[in-house]
């Protein structure tokens, strides 16, 4: 009888311990916190952008890789559609004011910062409300993609025929689609040159 008991408490006890209300790496639903958490995973770039809005009575976040997305996208679907909504149609959880406001297809949730971290660096964008342990994905990839074009130089018949150009955006992108981790970062160090300065980037 003891021994049964004993055995009951050491489950009760694993089953709180792997709740999800005492899971770390679980959404809080706090603004200020999260934006806290993703610094320290994706690192504090220069490209990873943090935009926070209000519409009514609620708070937003909204989180993407500059370059990577369609901006014309978030801005007519996402970020408009939120701020001219009235007070009755953000009452709920996340979820819920998405599917009366958002006018996006492809659209998913997350509950970890994780999997949240994962979305933003394959190019598309989270947002999170104030009080709500889930975030929404939206699906807004839009960075550069080489046209398909015979290459002028140094043929190959293997591998990607992808470069670098002279806009430094599009070249963090393209390495942000080969390295998608959040040990990746950019920093701008200085600006080179006194005639024409230019900013210097440093990964």
């Amino acid at each position: 009888m003891l021994r049964r008991f004993l055995q009951w408490l050491k489950y009760r006890k694993v089953r709180r311990g792997n709740s999800p209300e005492t899971t770390p790496a679980d959404l809080t639903g706090d603004l200020n916190r999260e934006r806290q958490e993703f610094e320290q995973i994706l690192g504090k770039n220069n490209d990873i952008k943090f935009r926070t809005f209000t519409a009514g009575n609620r708070k937003f976040l909204l989180l993407f890789v500059d370059g990577m997305v369609n901006m014309e996208l978030l801005n007519r679907f996402v970020i408009a559609p939120i701020q001219q909504a009235d007070c009755n149609a953000l009452e709920g959880d996340l979820p819920q004011v998405a599917s009366r406001v958002l006018g996006v297809c492809d659209l998913s949730f997350e509950t970890s910062r994780q999997a949240a971290a994962s979305v933003v660096l394959y190019g598309d964008a989270m947002l999170f409300m104030e009080g709500c342990c889930q975030a929404a994905a939206v699906g807004c990839k839009g960075f550069e993609r080489r046209g398909v074009e015979q290459p002028q130089n140094e043929t190959v018949v293997r591998g990607p025929k992808e470069s670098f150009t002279e806009n430094l955006r599009t070249n963090t992108t393209l390495l942000r689609r080969k390295i998608r981790s959040g040990d990746l970062t950019f920093e701008t160090l200085r600006k080179a040159g006194r005639r024409g300065p230019l900013f210097v980037w440093f990964t």
